[in-house]
């Protein structure tokens, strides 16, 4: 009778294992979240600061030496503001980006203290990232990246319009309108905004395209990463 009841109260061994099967997949959804989310984060960073400060140096260049103010009654002008709208996107997308970093390390902590193949802690011990929340800095880094490309193309397009509309109205061709060469450097200036934002915010879907989806449930201790 004692041998029975004893029986009863050991959980059965598949629970057991399935349970130490979750952990393990965590810590490796975990681990691989946190390598790509460092390794990308820093790169989006890199590629942020390196084409702000050359898009930032280049339009300086080029307002300077078209005269300061006197520019933004020219077709440049258009240029330098769209640099500086796209240049205030990529701070904003700069910042996202080390967050992300930052929510990467905390996947690896957390990685670290989970103990592959073992039992499920108690969910007061956990102390993990949601699943969740990671997605949504994942998609706003999206969209700060499409706002500055679109500023930065706006700029573009409206500076090449103007330029076409500038050689057409001077028969001598490129050679004989003031402020072409100019221009030409602006256009560096944007195209190489517009050109950190679609880098960066390809960056921030391929981290995004490896999570694991998201769970509807509020009962998950692991926070969406042990479905």
């Amino acid at each position: 009778m004692a041998e029975e009841e004893s029986k009863s109260e050991t959980p059965p061994p598949s629970e057991s294992s399935s349970d130490g099967g979750r952990v393990k997949i965590v810590v490796q959804r975990l681990t691989n979240a946190k390598t790509s989310l460092q390794r990308w984060s820093y790169v989006a960073e890199v590629i942020y600061t390196w084409l702000g400060l050359i898009s930032l140096s280049v339009a300086s260049f080029a307002a300077y030496s078209q005269g300061g103010s006197r520019v933004f009654g020219t077709s440049m002008g258009l240029g330098i503001a769209s640099v500086a709208l796209s240049v205030v996107c990529s701070l904003v997308g700069w910042f996202q980006a080390r967050s992300c970093r930052h929510l990467g390390r905390r996947c690896g902590v957390a990685a670290g203290a989970l103990e592959p193949g073992g039992p499920v802690p108690p969910a007061s011990q956990l102390s993990l990232p949601a699943l969740a929340a990671i997605e949504g800095s994942l998609r706003a880094r999206q969209r700060t990246a499409a706002l500055g490309a679109l500023f930065a193309v706006v700029g573009l397009q409206s500076m090449v319009g103007l330029m076409v509309a500038k050689v057409l109205a001077t028969s001598g061709g490129f050679a004989q309108s003031p402020g072409i060469n100019l221009d030409v450097f602006t256009l560096l200036a944007v195209s190489n905004s517009a050109l950190g934002h679609v880098v960066a915010g390809g960056l921030a879907a391929v981290q995004q395209g490896s999570l694991p989806k998201t769970s509807s449930s509020s009962t998950d201790p692991f926070q969406g990463w042990g479905r």
